[in-house]
């Protein structure tokens, strides 16, 4: 998702300053990066995803933020990402389970944008892999714009 302001009147970003912007970033296999700017801090959030077996895939999560007093956040901050991280799971683990049964996708253009991203980006890694050539990127640069 290429770098675009977030709305003033979002007070959860307001200690990062003014002009704040936002920028996302995936990397295959498995590297999502998030940057967060304003003209007076920063954070950037990685997560990682790892394949360990066919049933089992690794998440880890790491975040830096310029502001000094978020340290001492710390440990409220892991509380609410091990929760927000837990549904993402469970809503993986369900959608799963659906798709034992082979059904047809129906995603919705705006909310479903990602996973229709993530789903070219997979067929052309298999598709660059199966013909022994290099992967081309079919995504363009967009700016994502809904509010959920």
């Amino acid at each position: 998702m290429v770098r675009h302001a977030l709305p003033p009147q979002n007070l959860a970003y307001r200690p990062m300053g003014r002009n704040v912007e936002t920028e996302i970033s995936y990397r295959l296999p498995g590297l999502r990066i998030e940057e967060v700017h304003g003209d007076r801090h920063a954070v950037v959030g990685l997560t990682a995803i790892t394949p360990i077996t066919d049933e089992t895939t690794e998440v880890h999560q790491i975040f830096w933020a310029s502001p000094r007093w978020v340290s001492a956040l710390a440990p409220v901050i892991k509380v609410f990402m091990r929760i927000f991280l837990d549904q993402d799971r469970q809503v993986v683990v369900r959608q799963r389970e659906g798709l034992v049964h082979n059904p047809r996708l129906m995603l919705i253009n705006d909310a479903d944008t990602q996973a229709r991203w993530w789903m070219r980006l997979k067929d052309e890694w298999i598709q660059a892999q199966a013909q022994g050539r290099a992967f081309v990127n079919p995504l363009e640069p967009k700016t994502l714009r809904w509010r959920s």
